[in-house]
């Protein structure tokens, strides 16, 4: 409901516009007013009307100041100025403040109502045409996150040749063409599970995001729940290194603002070609899967003396299920090869010519993964099938890392069939909401995502994963196949169908049915009724 505040040193006045017009009657809410601009100007700030009507003469603050400062306040609000004063200069300031109306005293109940509503009407387009426009750019921002993540696993799955891959970038608006490329994989963590820390972590993601996509030089792919991936170009080998800077500086002003998250960073190798962009995705994830051996808040690379440094000491501490918990959780199906490499070398590999020794790793690996929820769910005979056995006899390094990666790769298989189940309920659950809230014109990707306790970004990459199709392509055909019903089975305008199935602009609707119909909403209904 539009909100209306009323300004007017004069009591009478004040009274007979208050009293003579049902405000809520007429779909307005008389929100407050005041004697003068001083008493006025914090009622508003309050309040925050859509409408402002305000006489120009009133003490300690007139008309035109409190005005000028409520429009610096709510540049949107409208301003309805009473005068019983034919001033130009009146008038003139009046404009440039950019009040809405300038009327005449005395005016009368019917003639303010008049122009109130034609306010109201203007109030509505301009809400209108904002919801449009945010409509279209959820719409766009959901096509170009998906179809960048298509181009970014085309480029790793080299399927296509490189002229097509540079035609499609063109397409797309990315310049992917550069004498060198290195491939940066970074992500958010929180410190702990509360609400806080998640927030903090999807706040700092979304921030540092906005920075990356503006970056010359930085191709930027949101990858869901995995974080991010960079594609550093460059001209020069030397511009690398100062783009990987850039990147952590950044993360790490994020981590300083937002101190309930963490970051780390995988950078690859430097390429020159972009079929070989996937060989320093690869030595970037083999990077990236340390994250699980050592410290927080920085970005390493497989080259860097600082990881062997670290790891290749004998550390009976790596041995804790920890580290392999955190991968179950964590991990991905690429980081397999590099977290297992990383774990038998963080226990010292000379360790492993004792066979005793190896038989203790094999199990406690066994056991750890038994405790996993993912798989303690699962029937043993499931497990034995799997896994095998408990493991007693390892007769070689080679075979002890073979078995880590075996069993790895069946806990995170397990991990992502639960998780994409429960992905699917929830995008289940969000196209249920949709369907019996298709007629509210507010529904948005937000507020679906916050039905589901989800954050827009996310559940945007699990709706489009599990659908299929972006969640604006599935709202429309939703709205589009409720009014079809509409259509045949009553006989409501489609102006009013528009209504119903959420749309306040009958233009836009029909627009929208013509583009998914290919047919007006009248030539349907005409269809359909004819013999």
């Amino acid at each position: 409901m539009i909100k209306v505040f009323l300004a007017e040193d004069e009591s009478i006045i004040r009274k007979s516009i208050r009293e003579n017009i049902d405000w809520e009657k007429e779909g307005f809410q008389f929100c407050g007013e005041a004697g003068d601009g001083e008493l006025a100007l914090p009622l508003i700030k309050e309040q925050k009307p859509d409408i402002l009507i305000t006489d120009v003469k009133m003490p300690f603050m007139d008309g035109l100041e409190l005005s000028e400062l409520v429009k610096k306040e709510l540049p949107s609000i409208k301003i309805i100025i009473l005068s019983g004063f034919r001033d130009f200069d009146f008038a003139k300031k009046a404009i440039s403040i950019g009040v809405t109306d300038y009327l005449s005293k005395p005016i009368t109940s019917e003639r303010l109502l008049s122009v109130i509503k034609q306010v109201g009407t203007r109030i509505e387009e301009e809400r209108e045409e904002a919801s449009l426009l945010k409509t279209y750019q959820e719409e766009m921002e959901s096509k170009y996150r998906l179809e960048q993540n298509q181009f970014f696993n085309r480029i790793l799955e080299k399927r296509e040749s490189i002229p097509n891959l540079i035609r499609e970038a063109d397409e797309h608006g990315i310049s992917i063409v550069a004498p060198y490329y290195d491939v940066l994989l970074c992500k958010f963590m929180q410190v702990d599970d509360s609400t806080i820390a998640q927030k903090q972590t999807q706040v700092a993601m979304d921030e540092a995001v906005s920075l990356f996509k503006t970056r010359e030089g930085l191709l930027l792919f949101e990858r869901g729940f995995e974080g991010i991936a960079i594609i550093i170009k460059a001209s020069d080998k030397k511009e690398i290194p100062l783009s990987i800077d850039f990147v952590g500086s950044t993360l790490q002003a994020m981590v300083q603002e937002y101190p309930l998250t963490q970051y780390f960073g995988g950078s690859g190798i430097v390429v020159s070609r972009i079929s070989e962009i996937s060989k320093s995705y690869l030595e970037a994830n083999k990077a990236f899967a340390t994250r699980f051996f050592t410290k927080r808040n920085q970005i390493i690379s497989m080259e860097s003396s600082q990881i062997h440094e670290k790891i290749v000491m004998s550390n009976p501490s790596m041995l804790s299920w920890q580290r392999l918990e955190n991968f179950f959780n964590l991990g991905t199906e690429e980081e397999i090869p590099g977290f297992s490499e990383q774990y038998m070398a963080s226990i010292g590999l000379q360790n492993f010519d004792i066979p005793s020794f190896r038989n203790y790793v094999a199990m406690n690996i066994y056991y750890c993964t038994l405790a996993f929820p993912s798989i303690a769910a699962l029937p043993k005979e499931r497990i034995e099938q799997e896994i095998g056995l408990t493991p007693l006899n390892m007769p070689s390094s080679a075979e002890l890392e073979s078995y880590l990666s075996k069993v790895i790769r069946f806990v995170l298989s397990e991990r992502d069939k639960q998780a994409n189940r429960k992905n699917s309920q929830q995008v289940e659950r969000a196209k249920q909401y949709i369907t019996e809230h298709v007629q509210e014109y507010g529904l948005s990707l937000n507020t679906v995502a916050d039905h589901i306790h989800m954050s827009p970004n996310y559940f945007s990459t699990i709706f489009s994963q599990q659908a299929g199709e972006t969640f604006i392509e599935f709202l429309t055909e939703a709205r589009m196949q409720k009014a079809k019903e509409l259509l045949m089975s009553t006989q409501m305008r489609p102006s009013d169908i528009a209504q119903e199935v959420g749309y306040q602009d009958s233009h836009y609707f029909g627009y929208l049915f013509k583009k998914t119909s290919g047919c007006t909403p009248k030539e349907y209904r005409d269809r359909g009724s004819a013999p």
